[in-house]
């Protein structure tokens, strides 16, 4: 619900190590993301982008949307009973589709003109295969299948999935597809919110189109929309605005809370053979959303009842917490006895459930077998978190399984008064089951089917998720850092450090006039990261002589993104620090649209021969959220909040070294005492006082 939850975005990939010799890094291959044209996601006169949905009764109706370019005004589609026959198309029917301009050209990460079209096929008979196809009369997609649920209450099965979010095309797209592999039979799709990273970034919709294919055509989506589904439609902005494409790809139900034109087709429910799927927006407006739950769930004729949306009743994560959501919406669930609570958000995986309610209850039934609401936190996507190492200790619930650095998806069976739920990985092995059975005025009986399920994963136990952390030279090597700039003028020292006994020395010339060590990894966009290190100034190197020792790039993820700035540089002239920054608010950033950040710096002098302490507290934002403290000497020397950065999928990595395009002659220069963390006293040196330490505001 709400616009005060933050989440910490970006993606950290994994790296594999090689070995070395001493004192050289280790070789290791650092994650090459896939580059993105612009036409790779132009529309086209085609069909693409083709998604079924429900908008009325899935009994006798389903609803189709799809894109094309402006060039196709008018389309149609049509339906008909799926015969083996290949002429089965002789007794279709052809339909009218709406058509509309998404105009998308005044947001930053859209900047596309599409028409979207969309029809609903009513008057349908219950439980029968219909192929149907789309297009404008000569322009037609494939013939695709779907078939219309039940009247009665016959046993299906639904897939459910958390955040897809981050890296779509290329790791989403191997976890959709052995899901429906898995359950090709499925009837829909419960999709928890955060579907995509930049709301309205028309690119990583069109990976999410692309990794699912023709699934997304075959199997209804039922859909609710994450925080990451809300942004501005502009850097300079204060307000957030759901996803532009959302409502033009996706039709949707319309029965949500009357008259809140802003909870419009995010907000409703749908009554699938005896189940009823309540769908929330968990980002917005939680009273009246709380209040219109009550009503439907008191209306409510069908046997079992599922809620879905994004952010988790009970967090699942370190650091995290959904106190709004869980005052406003919990209560309503505890007083209709809910059966199933689906969410995403926490980029882990955590099951468990509430207390049954003793009351009334025929003595003689075992209460340890009986259960309350179960609520699930699943995440289907590339990017991880750490759970929460209290668990939900905190909380009027007991976890009974999770999982860490794991994609998962989930396929949930109901069969009458059993409901079973399975939760599969990426390659399909089981990793958690148990089978719900219902009975009249009794709190739902729980079994855990632990056959065939494969052990708890972690972070300690898989293949690593975060980069290995950096921190100073003390081992004698530089096995940690990436090497590819160092230009083979780095080494680690045995003699001058600033604690212990090694730091890393750098020597440029005019030959060779840079030289930096690269910590390999990409910081979060939106999440507050700190860092801090150590510099020694000899006396042989020119202050006079303008000069970088640190900076932070952006990791390009499409084709004109090769060079840019960067993103944050420090450089010292005449002994003082000056500070460099760029920002650009456009997914194509080119050297034409980046802006220079001007940051203000009190007088800040690195002195020579002596240690000079940096401390840099960022968040990688490009709109006005953005911020960079910096401390120096102990003393904050920085002060700044606005855009920092680019519009890319993950922040900037840091590079530590020197560099001088007009150097003449051999200078040298000593770092030490490298950190990372989340925190202050995570990356401040040893023996440090600070002057002007701000709490930590992540």
């Amino acid at each position: 619900m709400y616009n005060n939850i933050n989440c910490a975005c970006g993606l950290v990939v994994a790296l594999i190590f090689l070995s070395a010799t001493p004192l050289q890094a280790q070789e290791f291959k650092s994650y090459k993301a896939p580059v993105y044209t612009k036409s790779w996601s132009a529309p086209s006169p085609y069909p693409d982008r083709i998604s079924i949905t429900f908008f009325d009764d899935p009994a006798t109706s389903f609803s189709v949307s799809w894109r094309t370019d402006t060039s196709i005004t008018e389309a149609v589609a049509e339906v008909a009973v799926a015969t083996a026959a290949p002429r089965f198309w002789r007794n279709s029917t052809r339909q009218q589709a709406l058509t509309e301009t998404m105009n998308a050209m005044h947001i930053a990460n859209a900047k596309v003109v599409a028409n979207y079209h969309s029809v609903t096929f009513t008057d349908l008979k219950p439980n029968t295969l219909y192929a149907y196809r789309v297009g404008d009369g000569e322009k037609w997609s494939e013939w695709i299948h779907y078939r219309t649920a039940s009247k009665e209450q016959e046993p299906f099965t639904f897939l459910y999935v958390g955040d897809a979010q981050n890296q779509i095309m290329e790791l989403w797209s191997r976890l959709i597809r052995e899901g429906y592999r898995q359950e090709p039979d499925a009837r829909f799709i419960i999709h928890a919110g955060d579907l995509i990273n930049r709301a309205h970034n028309d690119s990583e919709w069109h990976e999410w189109f692309e990794a699912g294919g023709w699934i997304h055509s075959m199997l209804p989506a039922i859909p609710v929309p994450g925080n990451h589904e809300y942004n501005e439609f502009n850097p300079d902005e204060d307000e957030e605005h759901l996803s532009y494409q959302w409502r033009y790809q996706f039709t949707l139900p319309e029965n949500g809370p009357e008259g809140i034109e802003v909870l419009k087709e995010t907000t409703y429910y749908v009554d699938y053979q005896g189940v009823r799927i309540v769908a929330l927006n968990s980002n917005d407006m939680p009273q009246e959303q709380a209040a219109w739950l009550d009503q439907v769930l008191t209306d409510n004729p069908n046997k079992w009842t599922i809620l879905t949306f994004h952010h988790p009743v009970f967090s699942a994560s370190r650091g995290r917490d959904n106190e709004v959501v869980r005052n406003s919406i919990k209560p309503i669930i505890d007083k209709h006895k809910v059966d199933l609570v689906l969410n995403g958000h926490d980029h882990s995986y955590a099951r468990g459930s509430t207390p049954a309610e003793a009351e009334n209850i025929t003595s003689g039934i075992n209460m340890r077998d009986r259960t309350g609401t179960v609520y699930v936190v699943s995440v289907s996507g590339g990017k991880m978190y750490t759970l929460k190492p209290e668990a939900w200790e905190n909380y009027e619930a007991k976890r009974e399984t999770a999982a860490e650095n794991t994609q998962l998806f989930q396929e949930i069976s109901i069969d009458n008064d059993s409901l079973y739920f399975r939760s599969y990985t990426a390659t399909r092995d089981l990793y958690d089951a148990f089978k719900l059975v219902k009975e009249e005025g009794k709190p739902n009986q729980i079994i855990e089917i632990k056959e065939n399920r494969i052990s708890q994963r972690t972070h300690d136990n898989t293949i690593a998720y975060e980069n290995p952390a950096v921190r100073d030279f003390e081992d004698g090597n530089l096995e940690k850092w990436d090497l590819s700039l160092a230009n083979k003028a780095v080494k680690v020292d045995h003699g001058l450090a600033r604690n212990g006994n090694h730091a890393a020395e750098f020597n440029i010339s005019a030959e060779n006039p840079a030289s930096f060590i690269t910590d390999p990894y990409d910081a979060r966009i939106g999440q507050t990261t700190w860092y801090g290190f150590s510099t020694y100034i000899p006396e042989g190197t020119g202050l006079n002589t303008s000069y970088t020792i640190a900076k932070w790039t952006g990791l390009p993820d499409n084709e004109v993104e090769q060079s840019r700035e960067p993103a944050l540089a420090f450089q010292i002239k005449d002994g003082k620090l000056i500070l460099t920054a760029n920002t650009d608010q456009a997914f194509y950033s080119t050297q034409e649209s980046v802006r220079r950040v001007e940051l203000k710096v009190d007088p800040a002098t690195f002195k020579k021969e002596t240690w000079n302490d940096v401390i840099v507290k960022v968040r990688w934002v490009y709109n006005k959220s953005g911020h960079v403290s910096v401390w120096l000497n102990g003393k904050q020397v920085v002060e700044y909040t606005g855009p920092i950065g680019y519009n890319d999928d993950d922040g900037p990595i840091f590079h530590l070294g020197l560099e001088s395009a007009g150097a003449s002659s051999e200078y040298g220069i000593i770092h030490d005492e490298y950190r990372r963390g989340n925190s202050m006293e995570d990356v401040k040196p040893s023996k440090f006082d600070i002057m002007n330490a701000q709490p930590d505001e992540n």
